[in-house]
């Protein structure tokens, strides 16, 4: 098995063996390396909320370790949904200036290409096995740099029309409420500090924590319900198309 970090454009920048399965230090150790090469501001992992506090933890005991914090996390796009709703609000990574049409998927998508040697290199030695992937790795970076200019071109295009779409939402959504654009700004903030703020639950009484309890499981179940609905609406359109 082996744990990559790639960047946002889906090229493979560092790669390891893991001897243990999956526990923090191996992202750790490609953390620390990819902090020295680049100058990276973000990084994004389907476990971002379960990494920063044990790297706030590393980085007491080992404060060589304390430029790492400064680097900000957040979750990828899919594994979010799979999230709470409070974890997905705190941790997402629209808000963040820089990596807001960032899917997060690239690992996936280079775990999915390597996958294509687990069918040959059981069969192989050790040092065939491990040779393998490794050329696979440099013929996947060659074909990203070869289609650089498509995939930038691509993703320009679609970054602005999303842009686009974000702001005519936003000024329906102020003239359907009739309120100025810093009010629902406003609205935004305080969902986020709604998402961050556990302290209800020792300083309310129980009625209170109850009721804020309910409140947070009826948020969670209308969006499972808007994703179900956007999904199913999807599906109905390719399958129209096809057709």
């Amino acid at each position: 098995m082996k744990r990559v970090f790639v960047c946002r454009l889906g090229i493979l920048l560092k790669a390891l063996n893991m001897f243990r399965g999956e526990i923090f230090a191996y992202p750790l150790f490609l953390q620390k390396e990819l902090h020295a090469a680049t100058n990276a501001h973000f990084y994004c992992t389907d476990i971002a909320c379960r990494y920063w506090p044990y790297l706030e933890k590393v980085a007491i005991s080992m404060p060589e370790l304390g430029s790492l914090l400064q680097m900000s996390p957040f979750l990828s796009v899919m594994h979010a949904k799979a999230h709470s709703t409070k974890c997905e609000i705190v941790w997402s990574g629209r808000p963040l200036d820089g990596a807001g049409t960032t899917a997060g998927e690239e690992v996936e998508m280079m775990n999915s290409y390597l996958s294509r040697c687990a069918l040959t290199t059981k069969y192989m030695t050790k040092s065939a096995g491990n040779d393998m992937p490794t050329v696979h790795a440099i013929g996947w970076n060659l074909w990203k740099q070869i289609s650089l200019h498509l995939s930038l071109s691509s993703r320009y295009i679609k970054t602005v029309r999303r842009t686009e779409m974000a702001n005519k939402k936003l000024e329906d959504l102020c003239s359907e409420l009739g309120c100025p654009e810093n009010r629902v700004l406003e609205w935004v903030r305080d969902v986020r500090l709604w998402a961050t703020d556990d302290s209800i639950h020792t300083s309310c009484s129980s009625q209170h924590a109850l009721q804020h309890s309910i409140e947070r499981f009826l948020v969670c179940i209308r969006k499972k319900q808007v994703c179900i609905i956007t999904l199913t609406a999807t599906r109905f359109i390719i399958c129209g198309e096809r057709n």
